[in-house]
């Protein structure tokens, strides 16, 4: 690519490349520089450093599995709903490990600040909890359930830590089931309080 075709958005689309291609610890300056053919230096005239660079591949993850969560989930509400986060969370991790594993890895990122409550993950959870009668905790405990086992066994998955050879889309569904039916307890635990 020519210098003079460059630009912050080219020199980010090359970073993601990258990443998807060789995973976030393959990322530097030298090796961005080689993907453009360009100098590293030349870099600091678009980006700030790899701090940067870094930032922008998990946000571009983050919203990249926002946005294939949402497709999934339009037109739908409740358990079905949640069924479609599920399939649309691993069908992202599956199709772009690499990308899915730089989200997994941002607190890693030094310019990447983000807190729990800022993550749109939550909060599209916590719209879809609204149409069960859940308070705020409750739907902060299930919220928290639901994100840890769908990533603990997209982790297993994507790492080859399945050996046997029963579905692995049959077991991912039984265990997204099983975790929605928690939402039971809850309703139970809330009618129980209420009289």
């Amino acid at each position: 690519m020519k210098k003079r075709t460059l630009t912050k958005e080219s020199v980010l689309a090359a970073a993601v490349r990258i990443v998807e291609e060789k995973g976030l610890s393959a990322l530097s300056m030298q090796e961005l520089a080689g993907a453009l053919g360009i100098l590293p230096s030349s870099l600091y005239n678009h980006v700030s450093g790899l701090d940067e660079a870094q930032k922008y591949i998990v946000q571009f993850a983050l919203e990249s599995l926002i946005a294939a969560i949402r497709e999934q989930v339009l037109g739908y509400a409740g358990d079905d709903a949640l069924l479609k986060v599920a399939f649309g969370f691993r069908e992202f991790a599956v199709a772009r490990p690499e990308l899915y594993k730089a989200i997994c890895l941002c607190t890693a990122v030094p310019a990447y600040k983000q807190k729990e409550e800022d993550q749109e993950l939550v909060r599209v959870l916590h719209r879809i909890l609204g149409h069960y009668s859940l308070d705020e905790a409750q739907k902060s405990h299930f919220a928290r359930a639901f994100r840890s086992s769908m990533h603990g066994f997209i982790s297993l998955e994507l790492s080859g830590g399945f050996k046997s050879t029963a579905s692995l889309d049959e077991s991912y569904m039984l265990m997204v089931k099983q975790i929605i039916s928690m939402l039971d307890m809850f309703k139970g635990a809330s009618q129980a309080a209420g009289g």
